[in-house]
């Protein structure tokens, strides 16, 4: 098996390129710049592969047609996203007779090997579950966006399978994008005159709002049960390097 490989863009170094930039993997001056490079194995070592499954680290990839597509874990503030939207939308699915899970492949039942996406949160009916993750459909799927990810690449693959909704989610501006399936394609909806996107599925809608601060922007779910507001979360200091 080959694989695509996407380097963490928020590692920093002290190397410098040509133009001046820092280099987060330069070691030397002039060294062209690599931050945010992908890069293609095109055999995958056994070792390699046991040792991601053995730390966990392979709980994020995904395989796209035979290519295994290895992804750093995410940032603080998209698991922090992640956990809070989790929360919100949980008894608006559960009273739906939904599901909602977290990091669940979402498989190509006609692929006759390996072929999935991992979506950060995926809404479905029960007979859509497997015991490797999600097939025959979805109801939702929720991308939430990381540096040089590959979200909207993932679209046509989703709407292959069958994901009725994907909502896109920016961890930083809390701005939200949401699509619906619509003639084998996934079209963006429009929002409202007030800004706010409507979900039919939950009767719900967000909407960025400010939270205190116009510097920290919230996303904003509004529905049957009144509001819920989640606030940007900010990216932890990054510890000192020790003397």
């Amino acid at each position: 098996m080959s694989a695509l490989v996407r380097t963490d863009p928020g590692a920093t170094d002290s190397g410098a390129t040509d133009s001046g930039a820092t280099d987060p993997g330069a070691t030397e001056p002039g060294r062209p710049t690599l931050g945010g490079m992908r890069a293609l194995l095109l055999e995958v070592p056994e070792r390699l592969l046991h040792e991601r499954r053995a730390q966990g680290l392979d709980v994020f990839d995904e395989v796209w047609e035979g290519v295994l597509h290895m992804v750093p874990p995410p940032s603080n503030s998209h698991q922090r996203l992640e956990a809070n939207l989790l929360v919100a939308l949980h008894p608006l699915v559960q009273s739906r007779g939904l599901e909602i899970t977290t990091d669940t492949g979402v498989y190509d039942q006609r692929s006759p090997g390996a072929d999935y996406r991992v979506p950060d949160l995926v809404v479905t009916r029960p007979e859509h579950r497997t015991a490797r993750g999600v097939e025959g459909g979805a109801e939702m799927v929720v991308e939430i966006l990381s540096p040089h990810d590959e979200t909207y690449d993932k679209f046509a693959f989703y709407a292959a399978q069958q994901v009725q909704r994907v909502l896109v989610l920016d961890p930083t501006t809390c701005v939200a994008e949401l699509y619906v399936l619509r003639g084998g394609e996934l079209r963006a909806v429009v929002a409202d005159a007030a800004g706010d996107l409507y979900i039919d599925l939950l009767d719900l809608t967000l909407a960025t709002v400010a939270a205190g601060d116009p510097a920290a922007p919230a996303l904003r779910l509004r529905g049957p049960a009144g509001d819920t507001v989640i606030p940007s979360p900010p990216e932890p200091a990054s510890p000192s390097p020790a003397a």
